[in-house]
């Protein structure tokens, strides 16, 4: 028998001084991302849309900062506070 992972399970991500998670808030399809590696990005920006029962949901940046990784691909399933993103606090 074949063991199979759960939709959005992830490795464990170590996240970097001076930078926090964007996280899904909830379950989902990520159906677009809206930003790419090194982009700076206003607090309440938009850098993703969850598609969750024929409905959208805008994932925003909680601060200010730099997109420093990509986290997810689109298309795939995500789960309520699966990291999508790390953004680099910028000063």
């Amino acid at each position: 028998m074949t063991e199979v992972d759960e939709p959005g399970a992830q490795e464990e991500v170590v996240l970097p001084e001076n930078c926090s998670f964007v996280d899904a808030p909830i379950a989902g399809n990520l159906w677009k991302v809206l930003v790419e590696v090194g982009e700076i990005v206003n607090a309440n920006r938009p850098v993703a849309v969850v598609e969750s029962m024929k409905m959208e949901m805008q994932v925003c940046a909680v601060r200010p900062g730099k997109i420093r990784s990509v986290l997810c691909q689109q298309f795939t399933p995500v789960s309520p506070g699966q990291h999508l993103f790390i953004l680099e606090v910028v000063l």
